[in-house]
């Protein structure tokens, strides 16, 4: 079953020399904010104590969309779309209840600040409460974010902007957006980000329901988890379609690093998970916040604005707080 907290344990280990493989994106589902989660990323240096988030599929659709980038297929990358498209249901309101058997409340909790229990901020739902978690800009999104943002080797933006809105679950009992639109500037490139949470159908000329579009001076790429797409202006390029299936390099290569100790030998490091983690939390405060940021990519901190400064980091419940590393 997801946790909220997981993350918070593989802090846990990475500060006591161990190497957690973390499943996600470092904290992108999990509400743990920009401050807390950049000191992990960096733990232990040049010691390698964790592999990144980054699955096979994902390694494997980096270096399709690296070697036709290389060649210069679709030209000089200017923007950059992720795409995330799907129907979720509404979450009806509920009224606060006794705690299940057998579940260790307290611990269920963790950082997050005690409330009595509600089936709606509990497993599943709390994707949807800010709290514990962050919506699906760092939910499902992610994943669409991790790819066109790992494969052409962005890092922090300089600004970031939201609209969203609950549309689909307007007036249901989640607190987060289901329709957003996130964009991140970097020097030359815009990175897009689009979430739809109540369309049952796929986009015209897409093949799955999320993918990426990474769009050059020459042509267009599309990418998904089973290949790519190029177009250009009256024709189209080089195509890949081949249905994704498991690989144990990615978890060899952990399990190697852990015995041999040398960072610079894993696939995807876990910072390479900060990042896009990063993306996502920096559009919710965005969102949050109303107003397109402009932020320090060194110091990883928003420009005179100290609300949004303050939604970087967050108060962590005593007996909780987030190990030192």
């Amino acid at each position: 079953m997801e946790h909220p907290w997981r993350w918070w344990w593989g802090a846990y280990l990475a500060a006591r020399g161990r190497g957690p493989l973390t499943k996600k994106d470092a904290s992108e589902r999990d509400n743990n904010p920009v401050r807390q989660q950049r000191p992990v990323a960096v733990a232990g240096e040049p010691t390698p104590r964790r592999n990144s988030p980054p699955s096979p599929r994902k390694n494997h659709q980096r270096s399709l969309v690296l070697g036709l980038d290389k060649e210069g297929v679709i030209g000089k990358p200017l923007m950059v779309k992720a795409i995330n498209n799907q129907r979720r249901g509404t979450l009806p309101h509920r009224e606060n209840s006794e705690v299940p058997a057998n579940v260790d409340y307290d611990l269920w909790l963790g950082p997050a600040p005690h409330r009595p229990f509600n089936r709606n901020h509990f497993h599943s739902s709390w994707h949807w409460m800010w709290n514990y978690g962050t919506g699906d800009l760092g939910n499902d999104g992610v994943h669409q974010i991790d790819l066109g943002r790992w494969a052409l080797g962005l890092k922090a933006p300089n600004t970031v902007s939201c609209s969203g809105a609950k549309l689909g679950s307007r007036g249901d009992a989640q607190e987060t957006p289901d329709s957003m639109v996130v964009t991140w500037e970097y020097d030359d490139l815009l990175y897009v980000f689009e979430q739809r949470d109540f369309t049952p159908y796929r986009q015209q000329g897409h093949r799955l329901d999320n993918d990426n579009i990474i769009f050059g001076d020459k042509g267009y790429m599309m990418v998904d988890r089973d290949g790519y797409r190029v177009f250009y202006k009256n024709e189209a390029g080089p195509s890949l379609k081949s249905s994704w299936t498991d690989s144990p390099t990615h978890y060899q290569n952990f399990i190697d690093c852990i015995k041999s100790r040398q960072r610079e030998e894993l696939i995807a490091d876990i910072e390479e998970g900060h990042y896009s983690a990063l993306l996502c939390h920096l559009g919710n405060i965005a969102y949050r916040t109303g107003r397109r940021l402009e932020f320090d990519a060194e110091k990883e901190v928003f420009l005179n604005d100290e609300q949004a400064n303050n939604l970087l980091g967050r108060e962590y419940r005593k007996g909780y707080e987030l190990p030192k590393v």
